[in-house]
């Protein structure tokens, strides 16, 4: 059994993750990891102000640890609510410092993480622009799927979909395996697709195409279907497709170099996921093809 760990700054609007998070648990049959750092500033006691300093960080510490406290208990009460017969995650917590990279890199590859979940962030460690460091980092690190979330997401619905861009990468299929086993569970289906240029296609794509969706055909999965659509920006016809059919999520892989090219210099992931209120999947460059995911 594996874990969803969830990354949390103790934002005030951190409320629809954590439910989300519960709820996902209970349905993949995972449990669920609380990570929450804290960055301080520690201070090295002087003559004239040592000891005021020292206790300063120390209530500051104390008032943080309080607040982290208070999440957890929010959480346990939201798996306790759980309705009927539903199973009850396992919470999990850890309150900490470190290096936010290093930290979800040891997780992801030592812990049986099956997914990592985290806030656009308002606040705290995570309180970097959506596509600034912290974002970053988490990705980079992440040896699984990341799902970023704006504070106005909501939980998937049974029988919408979800959107996976392509560009034929032999991960891809080991992401389609992924999003497949997850919609089993949660009820979406997922629809892969692939951008070609308006400019011309060329018989060497045409052909990758072929290979890729042969293979996608090969793995036997019922709500995995495919198709290409007609365009020059990438991204924002997975915005107009995701609109015309209501889906749920957004999944990419990182190493889309177009797409992430256009999310981190051009804003558009925040357009993507404040705008339009969907999560984003995202696929690290260390997501494995034979990678055992739940």
């Amino acid at each position: 059994m594996k874990d969803i760990l969830f990354l949390t700054d103790l934002s005030k609007d951190d409320t629809h993750i954590y439910t989300m998070a519960v709820n996902m648990c209970s349905q993949t049959g995972c449990n669920l990891q609380v990570l929450n750092l804290y960055n301080g500033v520690p201070y090295v006691p002087s003559l004239d102000a040592g000891s005021y300093q020292a206790k300063w960080y120390s209530d500051a510490y104390d008032d943080h640890r309080e607040a982290f406290k208070e999440l957890i208990e929010k959480i346990e009460q939201v798996s306790a609510s759980l309705p009927g017969n539903a199973r009850r995650p396992q919470i999990s917590s850890v309150l900490t410092e470190g290096d936010l990279g290093i930290l979800v890199e040891e997780y992801t590859i030592g812990k049986d993480i099956a997914l990592v979940m985290m806030g656009a962030g308002q606040s705290g460690v995570l309180s970097h622009i959506l596509f600034g460091d912290a974002v970053r980092a988490v990705i980079q690190a992440s040896s699984v799927p990341v799902l970023i979330l704006n504070p106005g997401s909501q939980s998937i619905k049974v029988n919408t979909k979800v959107i996976f861009a392509t560009d034929f990468n032999e991960n891809d299929l080991a992401a389609c395996s992924y999003l497949s086993f997850l919609g089993e569970r949660l009820g979406f289906s997922i629809e892969v697709v692939h951008v070609k240029s308006e400019r011309g296609i060329h018989p060497e794509e045409i052909a990758r195409e072929q290979r890729f969706v042969d293979e996608m055909k090969l793995l036997g999965k019922k709500n995995l279907t495919y198709r290409h659509l007609m365009g020059g920006k990438i991204f924002g016809m997975l915005e107009q497709w995701s609109e015309i059919l209501e889906a749920g999520w957004i999944a990419l892989s990182e190493h889309h170099r177009p797409i992430f090219v256009s999310i981190f210099k051009k804003n558009t992931l925040k357009t993507a996921i404040s705008a339009q209120k969907k999560p984003l999947l995202i696929f690290p460059e260390k997501f494995q093809k034979d990678e055992h995911f739940f």
